[in-house]
């Protein structure tokens, strides 16, 4: 699907397992006609991304299954370029941050609770590099 898909519109995928936090997100990226996925736990985000290609990642750390450490492991070993375009936002303790070795690989990370307007630039910004 890649190949087809329409590089115009964003396509962003929000992986969290807080679904009023995921509702927020994906509320806020609608109005600014980004295309939004989601998931509560890793293992799906790791199924969708097999299947699609997305300009950026919302990631959180602490999720079900497969934790969102996995998942940038996961990137780093099969799509690495991906991970510039990861936001992490997560509520992880700053010890837990500080062990997040590759925190230096991903776009950024955002401590919740997050500013909105931060947030809607990061993603947007992500897309518009991805789009070129």
């Amino acid at each position: 699907m890649s190949a087809t898909q329409d590089r115009s519109t964003p396509h962003v995928l929000i992986v969290d397992d807080d679904e009023g936090i995921q509702a927020l997100m994906k509320a806020l990226l609608l109005r600014r006609d980004v295309v939004v996925d989601s998931a509560t736990d890793g293992d799906v985000a790791l199924r969708k991304l097999r299947e699609r290609s997305y300009d950026s990642i919302v990631l959180d750390l602490m999720l079900p299954k497969v934790n969102g450490f996995e998942v940038v492991r996961d990137l780093k070993n099969r799509t690495p370029e991906l991970l510039k375009r990861t936001i992490v936002v997560t509520a992880v303790s700053n010890l837990m941050l500080r062990d997040f070795k590759d925190s230096e690989l991903v776009r950024r990370v955002m401590r919740k609770p997050f500013d909105i307007n931060e947030f809607i630039d990061e993603v947007l910004a992500c897309a518009a590099e991805n789009s070129h």
